[in-house]
């Protein structure tokens, strides 16, 4: 079942106006090379999930593919029952499984009450094709995250 589903309390809010994607997107290191355009684009692709505290977000295993931007609160990353990080607002999430079309490697959890933006993976495979910088990006922080696990090819 995918995790999305499971969360009974996720609403989209409508509190979340484009102008405040638009800012919280363009503060993030891998949004900050858009255009207006394009984040203006962006941000009305995505929609608002609010999560309760301890509400999964994502299932390790599952085959869902969008791609999330944590914009307020914490959330667990577990791999196999073992906590191995913890995300911050402003985080990207599920990127990995968006690119490569496997299952989720990690669930994610809400530490906190904590407010997600979701994109769904085609819009963002969408970006990908058509902006290299965006791109290179991700490969950055995938990058990032296998250094910091000490996964080095």
């Amino acid at each position: 079942m995918n995790a999305i589903k499971a969360i009974i309390s996720a609403t989209e809010s409508s509190h979340s106006s484009t102008g405040e994607k638009m800012f919280l997107l363009r503060r993030s290191d891998l949004f900050s090379t858009l255009r207006n355009a394009e984040l203006y684009h962006l941000a009305n692709l995505m929609d608002t999930l609010n999560l309760d505290t301890n509400q999964r977000l994502i299932q390790e295993g599952d085959l869902d593919r969008d791609v999330y931007f944590l914009r307020s609160g914490s959330m667990r990353v577990e791999m196999n029952g073992q906590q191995i990080e913890i995300l911050n607002a402003g985080a990207i999430i599920g990127e990995m499984s968006a690119v490569d079309a496997l299952p989720r490697s990690a669930s994610i959890t809400s530490m906190e009450p904590s407010s997600v933006y979701r994109l769904n993976a085609k819009h963002f495979l969408a970006l990908l094709e058509e902006r290299p910088d965006f791109a290179l990006g991700i490969i950055e922080v995938l990058c990032s995250r296998l250094r910091k696990r000490h996964i080095v090819l």
